[in-house]
């Protein structure tokens, strides 16, 4: 119950330094939102912006989903859902030819200096497992 009346008396605050803030402008909030909401028709000084496009498809395509943007029409979405998914598929086997990869050079290397250890079993998981916790110390 504090909760809602602290949220209530946030949004009088609120209100009032808005009313405020326009009122020096002679015009009142109800004034500004109803002309924002006339003036917004999508059609005017709307351009592709290949870089939000980009970042958006990352976030989603990596699974990170940071939630800032979000498709609106059912349209949007089905064309999101289903080519999101197909993106994360593709993703992940990059990843996973990447990490292929990387331990394959691993192997090579681990057989040219003699530390064949560390390529299967006990020793193996906790060199990997000691990599991971420098690793996140790191970052």
């Amino acid at each position: 119950e504090w909760m809602t009346s602290y949220l209530l008396h946030f949004v009088d605050e609120y209100i009032s330094v808005t009313n405020t803030t326009f009122s020096v402008a002679n015009i009142t909030f109800e004034t500004a939102h109803k002309e924002a909401i006339e003036s917004a028709t999508g059609r005017n000084d709307c351009s592709v912006h290949l870089a939000g496009g980009a970042l958006f498809w990352f976030t989603l395509m990596t699974t990170i989903g940071y939630g800032n943007t979000a498709p609106v029409t059912d349209g949007g979405r089905a064309l999101v859902y289903t080519l999101g998914f197909a993106s994360i598929l593709c993703f992940t086997s990059l990843i996973s030819r990447a990490g292929r990869i990387c331990l394959a050079i691993f192997d090579d290397f681990a057989h040219r200096v003699g530390a064949k250890r560390l390529l299967r079993g006990v020793w193996a998981a906790l060199f990997w497992l000691s990599l991971l916790a420098l690793w996140l110390l790191v970052l």
